[in-house]
């Protein structure tokens, strides 16, 4: 999944978005971490508005170096890698890791994405 990083628009001052628990203050530069950061309607709208402006990985670099963090990806738990697959890739995913006969892989290939992620969590979490 590509990273995505934010900074506050030119007239804004601060931005808070307090379900998904991001912040950020004039001269930041961060990154949407999370699925809630990602997904968020607040989040989107302040973009779309100009509130928040999209970033870019080198503009995000520069703010870490200035501020002296050193820049970790963030590991993913398995539950994000999975949500972050497509169809294609789930379906492949589950024919490889679980015996499943057509009957099974076609009925899987019939779920939403969320479903088949759910599907394969519980498989995984209660193998029988």
């Amino acid at each position: 999944m590509p990273r995505k990083f934010v900074k506050l628009g030119p007239l804004a001052a601060s931005f808070a978005d307090v379900i998904s628990e991001f912040k950020l203050h004039r001269g930041q530069v961060k990154e949407l971490v999370t699925q809630e950061q990602r997904r968020s309607k607040k989040i989107a709208s302040a973009i779309r508005g100009g509130h928040l402006n999209s970033a870019t990985e080198a503009e995000f670099e520069d703010y870490m170096d200035s501020i002296g963090e050193k820049i970790v990806a963030p590991e993913l738990t398995h539950a994000e890698k999975l949500e972050a697959m497509t169809k294609k890739e789930l379906k492949a995913y589950y024919q490889d890791n679980f015996e499943v006969d057509s009957d099974e892989l076609t009925a899987f290939g019939k779920l939403r994405q969320p479903q088949m992620v759910a599907e394969i969590l519980d498989l995984e979490k209660d193998p029988e």
